[in-house]
């Protein structure tokens, strides 16, 4: 399963998220491929020193994290993309608009999992499971009826350390509802 987060500057958000899951699934068998890229990010650039504080809190270590810039190569090479704001979700169809069943922002993918149930993809050799997913949640979307809720991940970049934190733990408690990413 290769996993795809996208954010702005891949310095907050989706450095976040892909240090997260990394965290949740190195003990566990058949460990998804995490990655996370930036629409506008600058390669090389290290974590931001307040997320990087929000993750050490909870145990994660961001300080050998550097950003890379998003490429359409990373969307077509992932089973699932997970952008931090509908923005995001435009800019990553706009470079790849094939794979809009795989792409979702990560407050979308959270709440159309809700009835998604993990045991399903057990049964499923590994690297199935993403495209299965994916699928399970592209169906869910097309079915969805009425308003969405903001799915919008704030960009702390220049915020103060607790939004910087809040950010970080939205980020997971999204991360925790979607099956396989969740570490359960």
């Amino acid at each position: 399963m290769r996993v795809l987060f996208v954010c702005t500057g891949n310095i907050c958000r989706s450095a976040a998220a892909q240090l997260l899951v990394s965290s949740w699934s190195s003990t566990t068998p058949d460990s998804p491929e995490i990655r996370s890229a930036g629409t506008r990010a600058q390669p090389g650039r290290p974590m931001h020193e307040f997320t990087a504080q929000a993750l050490e809190r909870i145990g994660v270590d961001g300080r050998s994290f550097t950003s890379r810039r998003l490429t359409a190569r990373d969307i077509e090479e992932s089973d699932l993309v997970l952008a931090m704001t509908a923005q995001h979700r435009a800019d990553v169809l706009g470079l790849a608009p094939r794979r809009l069943r795989r792409v979702f922002t990560l407050v979308e993918a959270a709440a159309l999992s809700a009835d998604v149930d993990e045991d399903s993809f057990a049964q499923l050799a590994p690297s199935d499971r993403g495209p299965a997913l994916a699928d399970a949640l592209a169906d869910r979307r097309a079915m969805r009826r009425g308003p969405r809720p903001d799915e919008d991940i704030l960009d702390p970049v220049s915020m103060p350390a607790s939004v910087h934190a809040e950010v970080v733990d939205r980020i997971a408690d999204a991360l925790r509802s979607i099956p396989l990413l969740s570490g359960r």
